[in-house]
């Protein structure tokens, strides 16, 4: 059986020049805090609505306590064939009336993968009804410890797209999955 399991995540944002806050946070290590797709944000900062992590429609909810994944990544194939496939994990946010969001960052997260799970992996954003467009550079992921493979942080604020959101848009964030050798599901 393939696996994908992201094991923490957090999106950090500048909500003033002189305040730096978390936007949404998920301890998925806390076993009080799991529930069904998708994962409620264990916190989140006001005058913000946060989407909870969602899988795909292309995945299947493997998720247990501690963790937060699916099966039936895409086999082999590219960050636009896991596009096509709904094989992602995602999340949104949207400022309240009157506000805007500017993001500063994902925060180091870890990613645990079985043998056959997906090895390669891209975060991409969206705003309002835009394309998605990639951040970064593919992240290849070898390891198969029960500990994860743990991942830096990103920095998004040097992204201009990502700054000063207005009410009226939402951002999206979703990490694509795939390079998986086997299609089981639990």
């Amino acid at each position: 059986m393939e696996h994908f399991l992201i094991a923490a995540v957090a999106i950090f944002g500048i909500t003033n020049i002189n305040a730096q806050v978390t936007l949404a946070g998920w301890d998925i290590a806390d076993k009080n805090s799991r529930t069904n797709n998708p994962l409620s944000a264990n916190n989140t900062a006001s005058n913000i609505t946060v989407g909870g992590l969602t899988l795909g429609s292309g995945l299947t909810d493997s998720t247990t306590a501690s963790t937060f994944g699916g099966t039936s990544w895409t086999l082999n194939g590219t960050a636009a064939d896991a596009a096509t496939n709904n094989d992602f994990i995602s999340l949104t946010l949207t400022a309240n009336a009157g506000h805007t969001i500017s993001l500063n960052g994902i925060s180091a997260y870890n990613i645990r993968r079985s043998g056959t799970g997906p090895n390669s992996f891209l975060w991409q954003y969206q705003v309002g009804a835009n394309s998605w467009t990639d951040i970064g550079s593919t992240i290849t992921v070898s390891g198969t410890t029960s500990g994860g493979n743990t991942q830096s942080a990103i920095t998004l604020s040097g992204i201009p797209d990502l700054q000063g959101v207005s009410s009226s848009s939402t951002i999206g964030l979703r990490l694509l999955g795939w390079g998986a050798t086997n299609t089981s599901i639990l």
